[in-house]
């Protein structure tokens, strides 16, 4: 248990460190409007179908048919869904179950083996994990989902990347938070309503906790940290291959619109030399550059410390210079 909530800790203190995409889900917003089963026949049965299921060992506390937390969303042909719970902790968690993610307010149960305390229970009594009684082909989710708001229906993109990178999604330490980080959408053109490609960063394992700096073109991209497989650990989905490629592939393949990765998502990333972070290279940031040397006032638009580092790096050598700003010069001047 201990180390459960030590890898919960380091991913929520990672969210934290530097800038991370933001998700395309928009969290529900205003009453949440849920709609139950009233039946006490039906509640009934399923209270006495989820005790029964429980190892008594999971119980911490005598639960009466009274006392049991229970409220039955649905009825369909092979099942009703309801949700249960014998002990809670308050941490928020989310848990996919096929193309959907559903959300909560709490980790349900004293093993944490059900994050988000949903069940169903077949017609002869037989209680199971929600997403167990899915990957049996017993529920519908869609009706589900329609009895119960706080839910996001996966795109083809985010299911590709959930599941082709094997992420932890049905694991409770992946409150909605953490998920809602990890991907970024960017249209391939300047038209907002046409889906391009979708970016995600990929927090499964840190390999060393080192500095990753990496150029693409006029771009550089870094990270305070070294992951694996893939050292930014950023991933592209390319829609019309249904393909998942490392970024650095992606770029060398270019990809339609992939420019639009380093100027408009927000992630470290930066133009080489824009010292000032206006997203432009001018004489400017060569003199800002050289203010920084001798210790004069050089404010700038990034609040990012290790990508200011890096973009100040204009000929990549390794260190802030006042050959940075010759060089800086140079390039406007047309050298």
């Amino acid at each position: 248990m201990k180390k459960i909530l030590s890898v919960t800790l380091c991913i929520l203190i990672l969210a934290g460190v530097f800038s991370l995409p933001v998700s395309a889900y928009e969290r529900p917003s205003g009453k949440l409007e849920w709609t139950f089963i009233e039946d006490e026949e039906i509640i009934s049965a399923c209270k006495e179908s989820f005790l029964e299921f429980i190892p008594p060992e999971e119980i911490d506390f005598n639960l009466s048919l009274i006392e049991l937390p229970m409220l039955v969303y649905c009825t369909q042909d092979e099942a009703t869904i309801f949700f249960a719970a014998t002990h809670a902790s308050p941490v928020e968690t989310s848990q996919i179950i096929g193309r959907y993610i559903f959300f909560n307010y709490n980790l349900y149960g004293k093993e944490y083996k059900n994050p988000i305390g949903l069940y169903a229970m077949k017609n002869n009594g037989e209680c199971m994990h929600l997403i167990d009684a899915y990957e049996k082909g017993l529920v519908d989710l869609e009706d589900f989902a329609a009895h119960y708001p706080d839910h996001y229906r996966l795109t083809d993109a985010e299911y590709a990347c959930v599941t082709r990178l094997n992420l932890p999604v049905q694991s409770w330490g992946w409150a909605y938070e953490s998920w809602e980080q990890v991907y970024e959408y960017i249209p391939a053109t300047g038209d907002e309503s046409a889906f391009g490609y979708a970016v995600c960063h990929a927090l499964e394992d840190i390999e060393h906790k080192e500095t990753v700096i990496e150029y693409f073109g006029d771009y550089t991209v870094v990270s305070p940290y070294h992951y694996t497989p893939d050292p930014l650990a950023y991933y592209v989905y390319l829609p019309e291959s249904d393909g998942l490629v490392p970024l650095r592939e992606a770029f060398e393949n270019r990809v339609e619109g992939i420019e639009r990765f380093f100027t408009e998502a927000n992630v470290p990333a930066g133009l080489m030399g824009d010292r000032d972070g206006d997203e432009k290279l001018t004489v400017k940031d060569a003199t800002t550059i050289q203010k920084s040397l001798v210790g004069l006032n050089s404010p700038s638009l990034i609040e990012n410390d290790l990508l200011l580092e890096a973009v100040t790096d204009f000929d990549r050598d390794g260190k802030a210079t006042v050959r940075d700003a010759t060089a800086i010069q140079k390039k406007i001047a047309g050298f």
